[in-house]
């Protein structure tokens, strides 16, 4: 008779028998499972954080009232980061020794005349006129002639970036240069370049920061492999006015959420590399428009919230506007002193497909970037605007 301990062997012993054999391909796909879960615990925390970040960044910019932060994160990729770190480019920029009165000319002014459009449209004709029409805010700036801007210019690179704004810019700054009384905007939108002075202005179309080509370009500007030249002088337009076209006002403020985005993750930080090799750098505000559309009122709106946005973020960068600086000065030569806009289409301060002459809100726009950009090296007797330490 067979004890209780046996039958209880026998029964291990069947059961050991009988028990099915581990698939190989079962084993992979659990090996697989656990490294997926592996993967997703070490990577989870950091993707919810950059999110977390990222949203942080943009949320609740799209406000007109919205209070906006300073720069506080400037992120470069590790291999640009090494790339920088060995240039060993020698220029080298002064800090202007008067910041607050040089931001107040790249900001404020005022017409000599109380002339309204009929008048500004004689003294487009009258090139005395144009030279005494506005006076800056804060200090004296200099008159430049054709002459002053080819001896400032003289082998020098200027880059305007920009939209048909940005062109009628580069027309305006060639139109110094040249001295010639008429001029004519003939829309292009491909590359212009200027160089029978002896350097080099440039203006490239662009109307967004969003689709990744500005981002390449400033990239290539600070990579010691790129041919690319880095500019003396970068302009750059607003670059919101194209996204925001024929918009609804929530619409035109997720674009502007867009641009504030990509401006302190990418623009920004790459901008102020390009600034540490030599360039200085001027972001033109955005202009007001005549209402072409029922939501011409809620693009504005956005624009101006765009103009608050860059002034802020800009000044941080560079408070002493060694290297870069917010022009917002054409948002005032703009209007007339009783507050009618000055612009031929409802959009352009340059009439477009005629012949025509620069006005003096243009004029006074180029004389401010003139002087920002000349003033320290120039060494003008009559000029206090812009002037660099010694």
């Amino acid at each position: 008779m067979k004890s209780r301990s046996d039958s209880s062997e026998n029964l291990t012993a069947k059961l050991k028998t009988n028990k099915p054999k581990k698939d190989k391909t079962t084993e992979t796909k659990n090996s697989q499972k656990h490294e997926i879960f592996h993967d997703i615990a070490v990577f989870l925390p950091v993707t919810l954080s950059c999110m977390f970040l990222y949203y942080g960044l943009t949320a609740n910019t799209g406000l007109p009232n919205s209070s906006f932060s300073p720069i506080t994160i400037a992120r470069v990729s590790p291999k640009l980061a090494n790339t920088l770190s060995k240039n060993t480019d020698s220029r080298k920029l002064r800090s202007i020794e008067n910041p607050d009165n040089c931001r107040r000319m790249l900001n404020d002014g005022h017409w000599k005349f109380n002339g309204e459009k009929d008048q500004h449209l004689q003294c487009m004709m009258n090139e005395t006129c144009k030279m005494n029409a506005w006076e800056p805010e804060g200090c004296d700036w200099h008159r430049y002639t054709p002459e002053d801007s080819q001896m400032c210019l003289k082998e020098k690179k200027v880059l305007v970036l920009g939209d048909s704004r940005g062109r009628q810019t580069y027309i305006a700054l060639k139109n110094r240069l040249t001295g010639d009384a008429d001029l004519m905007d003939e829309v292009e939108h491909h590359n212009l370049k200027y160089e029978k002075h002896g350097g080099q202005v440039r203006w490239a179309w662009k109307t967004n920061i969003h689709d990744g080509g500005v981002e390449r370009m400033l990239t290539r500007m600070v990579s010691e492999n790129s041919s690319m030249d880095r500019p003396d002088l970068f302009i750059i337009n607003s670059l919101l006015l194209h996204p925001t076209s024929h918009l609804n006002r929530t619409l035109c403020f997720e674009q502007l959420s867009t641009f504030k985005a990509v401006a302190i993750n990418s623009i920004f930080p790459l901008l102020r590399e390009v600034a540490k090799l030599g360039t200085k750098i001027l972001w033109l505000a955005s202009e007001d428009m005549f209402p072409k559309h029922p939501f011409t009122a809620d693009q504005v709106d956005a624009l101006r919230a765009h103009n608050e946005f860059l002034q802020e973020n800009l000044n941080q960068f560079s408070p002493d506007l060694k290297f870069m600086s917010f022009l917002g000065v054409n948002r005032k030569t703009v209007y007339t002193p009783n507050g009618n806009l000055l612009l031929g289409d409802g959009t352009h301060k340059l009439q477009r497909r005629v012949t025509t002459q620069v006005p003096a809100s243009l004029w006074s726009d180029i004389n401010v970037i003139l002087n920002y950009f000349c003033n320290d090296f120039m060494l003008w007797d009559d000029a206090t605007c812009c002037v660099s330490k010694k």
